[in-house]
């Protein structure tokens, strides 16, 4: 009985959940847009943590690319 309980106690759980709203056409195309910017400036770093490798005489590797990604 008890086992019976708390699968209608994780059942209600679940519906209390809301439902998932689609997004409108313009703040889809919003979001695009500023992943796309968020994206560029992401690039734009790696690239700078590139170049400082690079002037620092280190030789770029996939290692220092993961690095200069967790910190970004």
């Amino acid at each position: 009985m008890r086992v019976s309980e708390r699968r209608h106690a994780s059942g209600s759980a679940v519906e209390k959940a809301p439902p998932r709203r689609r997004p409108a056409w313009h703040d889809s195309a919003r979001r695009r847009s500023s992943d796309a910017s968020r994206v560029e400036a992401f690039v734009v770093r790696c690239r700078h943590a590139i170049d400082i490798e690079k002037r620092a005489g280190r030789r770029f590797d996939s290692t220092s690319m993961s690095i200069s990604l967790s910190h970004a």
